[in-house]
């Protein structure tokens, strides 16, 4: 009965509940601001129009922060190895990992590729190098340990469930590597500098990727090792900078289609302001 009590309070009633209370809130502001301003004035709707618009903004904030308390005061820092799967720790952990996937995980579509991404990582504990691209998904941050110019769009699997029980390892990622699109890491793999993962290919537990290859499929293969043409700091470098043209590329296309959407919003905000 304890376990039934549990597993509905943690996936379903407490996760529900501060998500409805972040979306009351937000509504609440709303109105405060209907009922300040006169609407039926030109000059009033746009400020009411305006001020609304920023409740977005607020809201995904304030939603980043209410998973980072939580996930600190409900686990602390995650770190190497096995809990049961009814133990209490687990109940703790399926809380947190519920308000995070209500909260953020919808507002990782819209930032990913960001540095905001990259900052709501490092708050959670994740090990984050510089000009990182993070258009991935992985849950428990503090067993990542990712390096600079990195491009990451796989999955980084830190847990397994063996025999009823959560097994947790960590994943590192080097320098200047290139994480394909639906590629998936399991814990305690390793990925030196410079490595490539094409796009759906699968690292297992325990495997250590070679500095300056390339690797595809599952179970992966060396696709490339670009040490057979060039010594090995030159690969690195190499693949370093190919990874960092990744980033740039990638962010320039992140940054377009957010000034894209920004002046369709623009568009529609003002129209109803100058019909009245």
């Amino acid at each position: 009965m304890e376990r039934v009590f549990w597993n509905i309070f943690t996936k379903i009633a407490l996760p529900g509940a501060i998500a409805e209370m972040l979306g009351w809130s937000v509504i609440k502001l709303a109105a405060m601001i209907e009922a300040h301003y006169n609407a039926s004035t030109r000059e009033h709707a746009a400020a009411r129009l305006g001020l609304v618009a920023l409740l977005g903004p607020f809201a995904a904030v304030a939603a980043c922060v209410v998973v980072v308390i939580w996930k600190w005061l409900l686990i602390g820092k995650l770190r190497p190895g096995n809990h049961a799967l009814w133990s209490r720790w687990m109940w703790r952990f399926e809380l947190s990992y519920e308000i995070d996937l209500l909260l953020s995980a919808p507002l990782k579509g819209l930032i990913g590729g960001t540095p905001f991404v990259v900052w709501l990582q490092r708050a959670m504990g994740a090990r984050v190098g510089k000009r990182v691209v993070f258009l991935g998904a992985f849950f428990e941050h503090d067993l990542i340990d990712c390096g600079d110019d990195v491009c990451f769009e796989g999955t980084a699997h830190t847990h397994l469930f063996e025999n009823r029980v959560i097994s947790l390892g960590p994943v590192t990622i080097g320098d200047g590597c290139t994480i394909g699109k639906g590629a998936m890491i399991i814990k305690w793999a390793s990925i030196e500098t410079g490595v490539t993962l094409s796009d759906a290919s699968v690292v297992l537990a325990h495997e250590q990727l070679r500095a300056a290859c390339s690797y595809a499929g599952n179970p992966i293969e060396v696709e490339a090792d670009l040490t057979e043409t060039m010594d090995l700091e030159q690969a690195i470098e190499a693949a370093r900078h190919r990874a960092s043209s990744a980033w740039s590329s990638i962010r320039g296309e992140k940054i377009a289609k957010m000034l894209a959407r920004r002046s369709t919003v623009g568009s529609t905000v003002t129209n109803p302001v100058a019909s009245l």
